[in-house]
């Protein structure tokens, strides 16, 4: 069974573009400033989209919650994706 995507072709073509900054900030112990200004780059390239009416029901109303939780669903993911990347690992 296949894992769901979570970006899109160009997203994906975007996070490998922007990996081997990473395998520099390991090296380097910047990690945390590399990782920062890279998804401050990501929601400039890709904004997170506004929530739907059903997302919002579902999260009692709260829509900042769900934007949140959703950008911390994608640090989430680059970081994964970056140290899978980086170990050459499947993604």
């Amino acid at each position: 069974m296949t894992r769901k995507k979570w970006t899109t072709n160009d997203q994906l073509a975007w996070l490998k573009a922007h990996s081997e900054g990473f395998a520099e900030a390991e090296a380097n112990n910047t990690r945390k400033a590399f990782f920062e200004r890279i998804l401050t780059e990501w929601c400039e390239e890709y904004p997170i989209p506004n929530p739907t009416p059903e997302e919002v029901q579902q999260a009692g109303g709260h829509e900042q919650a769900i934007t949140r939780n959703m950008k911390e669903l994608d640090k989430v993911n680059m970081l994964s994706y970056m140290l899978c990347h980086m170990n050459g690992l499947p993604l």
